[in-house]
């Protein structure tokens, strides 16, 4: 009987997803805000390292007490800071993320950093000048000007190899 024995290998891609953002408070400014106030934060996307594409995702897991006439929208840029794309405006964290805060990096495209860059603002009504229902889930302010209530985002991002 002869026998003949067939060996295939073959390599496997190496991958890396990374973010500077892992199990990180981001705070949207050092100070108190209030209709008027605006700011931006950063999400970071790193698949430096990878030898195939990297799918990435952010989701928000928890959008709590987000004040009515809170916008954001973003600009995507490259590792050279560059604006690769900027969103349209949204009113909540939730909806610019589930329609603009996905991707795919390429290695062959030579730009394995990516950031988000993440512009809120919270618009200014001189004719509401009483303080901020709670029951419609902004904020309320006591004689003081102490908010009552803490705002917060929580998110993931996720990242799979295809």
């Amino acid at each position: 009987m002869f026998e003949k024995r067939i060996v295939v290998t073959n390599n496997i891609a190496k991958w890396s997803f990374n973010s500077n953002n892992e199990q990180v408070v981001i705070n949207l400014t050092n100070e108190k805000i209030a209709p008027g106030s605006n700011g931006s934060f950063e999400i970071e996307i790193d698949a430096s390292g990878a030898e195939t594409a990297i799918e990435y995702q952010i989701i928000v897991v928890n959008e709590k007490n987000i004040p009515d006439k809170f916008n954001f929208y973003a600009e995507l840029k490259n590792e050279h800071d560059e604006i690769i794309n900027k969103t349209e405006e949204y009113s909540s964290f939730s909806n610019l993320a589930s329609n603009c805060l996905y991707g795919t990096i390429k290695p062959e495209q030579g730009n394995p950093k990516q950031t988000i860059e993440v512009y809120w603002y919270w618009e200014f009504d001189e004719e509401d000048n009483s303080n901020i229902d709670q029951n419609n889930g902004t904020l309320v302010y006591d004689e003081y000007g102490n908010s009552s209530l803490e705002c917060s985002l929580d998110i993931e991002i996720v990242g799979k190899q295809i």
